[in-house]
């Protein structure tokens, strides 16, 4: 029985599932997706080598054209759009997930029953959710070719959940603070692509004080270009890395909340260096001066649509903070929400810690964990899985 949640993000495919609910393991998978002719299929990969996320792609029909995701996508030339609607591509890429997981877990497609599917859309797509549900039950019960294998899996009736982006942080919550049923929360997620605020009152969804907007990596990108000649985008979201603890030897928990106030710095000698540049620490400080400007920029554009869009902060009874590229912004949000009566940066990232078991963060598994900042990017799919499949977190 497979349970499996997918987060269809614009930097990262974020997965969650468990094989008879036994454990929870997550896989990471490139965001990028392209199409080749059939023609193209004689030299695609037959078989995986190494992660089989590194070379997933698939087709409908035995000689329909090929889809291809993430890093062989991207050796094609595949992109993660900015403008295209994430539930436009999500099928294949949930199909990739499903092929992926079964093929880590050494598992044949046709012993297995999928049991749950949870998949997680933005909320400006979310009435998009029949049609989506509809075409991806269809695939999987006409079956479809993993690289050149034919494919087949059982689905449960029902099995198919799709909510809108934040669910699992909210559904996570409800269980474990009774009292947002009384309160305002308000839950500022950011992406790659934009930020979205959700506000619950009364434990209700309030259209009126939500949005979405085109901010994250993609516009402090766009400003960094226009300060840098030959500016490459993904120098930033490679070069982010997170404060590593001091201490030899720390359990995960104990070193969220000794780090909870560090936020991701950038090691712009590492950028200069791809950059090129013959004076590296001179490159590094030009790059360093046109972030700050930028990051004061953007933050400007942020101020302005929080303002208009969330309820004063004096009225907000707690603020969760989720997503990758808020951290980026950790003084200038605590600062404007200093009167919102309680902020929330760490809870859900140590929800998901202790649900995944991850080991010491001194261990090389850990140590990766963190460095990619999965404790807080993993967290919305992580806990949208507990919800979906009932799983109960084991005490350590």
């Amino acid at each position: 029985m497979l349970y499996i949640a997918v987060d269809l993000g614009t930097s990262l495919i974020k997965v969650a599932y468990s094989i008879d609910n036994q454990s929870i393991s997550i896989v990471q998978i490139a965001p990028e997706y392209t199409k080749l002719p059939a023609l193209s299929a004689p030299r695609l990969p037959r078989e995986s080598f190494g992660l089989p996320e590194n070379t997933a792609w698939l087709r409908y029909s035995e000689d329909g054209e090929c889809h291809l995701i993430g890093n062989l996508a991207i050796d094609y030339r595949g992109f993660a759009s900015k403008k295209k609607l994430k539930w436009q591509m999500a099928v294949p890429k949930i199909l990739s997930a499903i092929a992926i997981v079964l093929e880590r877990e050494s598992l044949k497609f046709s012993e297995v029953k999928l049991a749950k599917l949870g998949i997680l859309l933005p909320k400006e797509e979310i009435a998009a959710r029949q049609e989506l549900a509809k075409i991806t039950f269809e695939r999987l019960k006409s079956g479809f070719y993993w690289r050149r294998r034919a494919v087949k899996i059982t689905i449960a009736k029902n099995a198919i959940s799709i909510v809108p982006e934040s669910s699992g942080l909210v559904l996570y919550d409800r269980q474990k603070y009774p009292q947002i049923d009384n309160q305002a929360w308000v839950y500022l997620m950011g992406g790659k692509k934009h930020w979205s605020l959700d506000t619950y009152i009364n434990g209700t969804f309030n259209p009126m004080y939500s949005d979405c907007k085109d901010l994250g990596l993609f516009n402090l990108d766009r400003l960094m270009s226009q300060k840098i000649p030959g500016w490459n985008p993904q120098h930033l979201e490679m070069a982010l890395q997170v404060t590593e603890p001091d201490e030899r030897r720390l359990d995960p928990v104990t070193y969220i909340e000794k780090h909870c106030d560090d936020f991701p710095f950038i090691d712009w000698q590492k950028i200069a260096r791809w950059r090129g540049a013959s004076d590296l620490e001179l490159e590094a400080q030009r790059l360093a001066i046109a972030y700050d400007e930028s990051i004061a920029e953007s933050w400007f554009i942020c101020r302005d649509w929080i303002a208009e869009t969330a309820l004063p902060p004096d009225r907000i009874n707690a603020l969760v903070f989720a997503g990758g590229t808020t951290q980026l912004f950790k003084p200038q949000l605590s600062s404007y929400f200093a009167s919102t009566p309680e902020q929330l940066w760490i809870h859900h990232a140590i929800a998901v810690v202790n649900a995944l078991q991850i080991p010491e963060s001194n261990s090389s598994q850990g140590r990766q964990f963190f460095a990619n900042n999965y404790q807080v990017r993993f967290a919305d799919v992580v806990e949208y899985f507990l919800i979906l499949s009932g799983y109960q977190i084991p005490q350590r």
